[in-house]
């Protein structure tokens, strides 16, 4: 599976909508090399996102997936009514859920990479709007970190009046 478009992304009260198109192969063993099935698909979710035990977490719900072309492997064409529908589930109950699992752990190390892991969060709330996200929260300062800022804070203090005596 990949993006065959950048996604385009906006924010609602109902939370950040996503559309991409994307392609899929599906193999009937993982020993062949030749895809079984190719298709192509325009999907649609709204993300809600919160983070809790210092994860990203994401909650995904499609809106919308469409089917847009499908190409197999004896070049046969597909039932609309029957093989769609089961593609579209394939997307719906594989693909979101997969594309999810790795999003969620490639964010939480990209916002870790900043820092974010060294503070304690208390009741994170992400509040999507039309145009923009607020987030709110509470945060604990490590202990470790406020305790060696105050030895440093006071160890420059000691410096500057022992230079100013001079």
């Amino acid at each position: 599976m990949w993006s065959l478009l950048p996604p385009q992304l906006w924010t609602t009260p109902q939370g950040t909508s996503v559309r991409t198109v994307a392609a899929v192969e599906l193999k009937s063993s993982s020993s062949d090399p030749e895809p079984s099935l190719l298709f192509h698909t325009e999907v649609e979710v709204v993300v809600q996102a919160s983070y809790a035990d210092k994860q990203l977490i994401l909650d995904v719900k499609p809106t919308e997936i469409v089917i847009l072309k499908t190409l197999t492997a004896g070049g046969q064409e597909l039932d609309e009514d029957v093989d769609v529908e089961y593609l579209k589930e394939v997307v719906r109950k594989i693909g979101i859920p997969k594309v999810v699992s790795d999003l969620e752990p490639g964010l939480t190390k990209m916002m870790d990479s900043h820092g974010l892991h060294l503070f304690d969060i208390i009741n994170p709330e992400v509040i999507s709007q039309q145009g923009y996200v607020v987030v709110q929260l509470d945060f604990g300062f490590p202990h470790h970190l406020l305790v060696e800022f105050l030895q440093k804070t006071l160890q420059s203090s000691a410096a500057s009046s022992t230079a100013e005596e001079n």
